[in-house]
């Protein structure tokens, strides 16, 4: 069974000096990573440490093709989250659903596909290990 982790990074610093661009985490956000990767080491919910980096469309079918059977974990946006839903439930692409997503930073969303390639959610939003 091909387990797919999708993760919202940390915190991220958005505006430095007026300027909006993508400047990288905030310590909050650091902080919020390495309560993360200690939660993942310590309970062994994912074993592999290698990254995938990807673009969402047909690049994560690319992606849950070429390693079917094991466990795929991917830091990103919560906007691509939002969008694998659309994606699994096989809503229209061009529409924005109906209903809002919230994704707390250094959540987990756990997909699971079965022998069958139907997806199921596993979990949405996990985000325990910031509770601590």
């Amino acid at each position: 069974m091909t387990q797919l982790y999708l993760i919202r990074h940390g915190e991220a610093c958005m505006i430095k000096n007026g300027i909006v661009n993508d400047y990288g985490l905030t310590e909050t956000g650091v902080a919020q990573a390495r309560k993360l990767r200690d939660r993942l080491v310590r309970t062994g919910e994912m074993s592999s440490r290698r990254c995938v980096p990807v673009n969402f469309g047909t690049a994560l079918n690319r992606v849950c093709l070429q390693h079917a059977g094991k466990t795929i974990a991917i830091v990103c946006h919560g906007g691509v989250i939002d969008c694998t839903f659309q994606y699994f439930f096989g809503l229209n692409a061009f529409e924005m659903p109906r209903v809002g997503f919230q994704t707390i930073q250094t959540s987990l969303t756990h997909w699971a596909q079965h022998e069958d390639r139907s997806w199921s959610l596993i979990k949405y939003n996990d985000a325990r290990h910031l509770e601590a």
